[in-house]
């Protein structure tokens, strides 16, 4: 979804499976002052090409959607948070019981789209790129 690194790769028994954790180069301003770089865990993976400390390009595979940990079937469920990365930790900008992330849906719709206007750009050609796929996949 955007140029980061892979700074995390492993298993959770009890829920999320393979997963990987992809961080993002850049830093983005959000609504409420905080400017902070964006951490995306794909979980449920059934392999994981991507290795941990290497850079990645927008559109780069990451990994192949599966059914590991707590799943009923294929799907990758991603995980997304605001956080702070020094190279060595992460810290999380968002305390709360959702495991700290953050709510996309509202950057999707375009209701924030101006404080993270490059993801909104990135969703567009996701869009047009699953229209494609369809298209494809019905001749």
């Amino acid at each position: 979804p955007f140029d980061g690194k892979c700074i995390r790769i492993g298993y959770q028994p009890n829920g999320g499976g393979n997963f990987l954790g992809l961080i993002s180069k850049d830093f983005y301003e959000f609504g409420d002052g905080k400017v902070c770089q964006i951490l995306l865990d794909f979980l449920h993976c059934e392999s994981i090409s991507a290795k941990e400390g290497v850079d990645y390009k927008e559109g780069d595979e990451l990994a192949i959607t599966g059914n590991t940990g707590l799943s009923t079937a294929i799907h990758t469920h991603i995980q997304a948070r605001r956080v702070s990365w020094d190279g060595i930790s992460i810290q999380t900008i968002d305390q709360n019981q959702a495991n700290n992330s953050f709510d996309l849906v509202p950057y999707f719709t375009g209701e924030y789209a101006e404080d993270i206007g490059n993801l909104k750009q990135q969703i567009t050609l996701y869009q047009k790129i699953v229209v494609l796929l369809k298209q494809l996949l019905n001749l």
